[in-house]
């Protein structure tokens, strides 16, 4: 059976038989509808985590990890400068 719900990401070959389960993986592997982008600019890449940012940052851009705002954890910290 062919499986109707193809990921539109370049370079992904996910495809699922379920629109809910497309959306999670978009969600979850390529930061749609996530808080945290990427600031480089041409990426724009969005993540759920400071933790996912920091290691896209590290092996997609070669750049050195963000840290949190001073007092928020990591869980409120935002993009890359």
């Amino acid at each position: 059976m062919n499986r109707p719900y193809v990921c539109d990401e370049p370079h992904c070959n996910a495809a699922y038989y379920q629109l809910a389960n497309l959306k999670s993986h978009l969600k979850a592997k390529h930061g749609r509808d996530a808080p945290r982008k990427c600031r480089i600019r041409g990426c724009g890449k969005g993540f759920v985590t400071v933790e996912e940012l920091n290691e896209h940052l590290r092996v997609e851009h070669g750049r050195a990890p963000i840290a949190p705002p001073k007092g928020h954890g990591s869980s409120n910290s935002s993009g890359y400068s």
